[in-house]
C-alpha cells in the first residue's frame, strides 16, 4: 500500500521509533476478584457499549480513571 502511495500520490512518510506507557492486567497479591456478570443482566447507567460485546463503566477522576467490566471477554 505504502509503495501504491508514494507512487500515485508522491507521498513520502518518514518512521521515527517512539516509546509508550502500556498496561498489563496481573493478578493482585490478594487473588483474583474479578466476578462473572450474570446473564441478562442490565448494565449499569453511564455504561459503554463495546464493540465485541459487553460493557465499561468509567468511575472516579479524569486522572485516575477506573473502569469495570460487564459481560466483557478478556479473550477480544
Amino acid at each position: 500500500m505504502r509503495d501504491l502511495l508514494k507512487e500515485r500520490c508522491k507521498l513520502v512518510a518518514h518512521e521515527e521509533p517512539a516509546e509508550f506507557s502500556d498496561y498489563k492486567l496481573v493478578i493482585g497479591t490478594n487473588g483474583l476478584k474479578m466476578k462473572a456478570t450474570a446473564p441478562g443482566s442490565t448494565p449499569p447507567k453511564g455504561a459503554y457499549a463495546l464493540p465485541t460485546g459487553g460493557f465499561r463503566l468509567p468511575t472516579g477522576p479524569r486522572e485516575k480513571t477506573t473502569w469495570h467490566y460487564y459481560g466483557a471477554t478478556i479473550g477480544n
